[in-house]
């Protein structure tokens, strides 16, 4: 029963966001968008899609270069494990 809070919760929320929405566009009536308005629109979708693409490409090119290894690498970073000095230098040729 509990798993289920969260996700009731997620739903009502999208549900109302969704009911005010409708709303108001009904309200709105017949709204029109200027050419710029549409310029400005596909310029902000473009500029999602490359911004999310280049993130994610930034992603996959850290994890193949291994920059992300030291970071699951968590007895690197625990202070109270002392660490010998060979583990210190393969960190270093790292």
């Amino acid at each position: 029963m509990r798993s289920y809070i969260l996700p009731g919760c997620l739903f009502v929320i999208f549900a109302l966001t969704a009911f005010l929405m409708a709303r108001r566009w009904i309200e709105l009536g017949d709204a029109e968008i200027s050419p710029i308005g549409w310029v400005l629109m596909a310029g902000g979708g473009v500029f999602a899609i490359v911004m999310g693409g280049g993130l994610m490409a930034l992603a996959f090119y850290s994890d193949r270069r291994g920059h992300d290894d030291a970071h699951h690498d968590q007895s690197a970073f625990d202070p109270r494990k002392e660490r010998s000095d060979e583990e210190i230098d393969q960190d270093e040729q790292r």
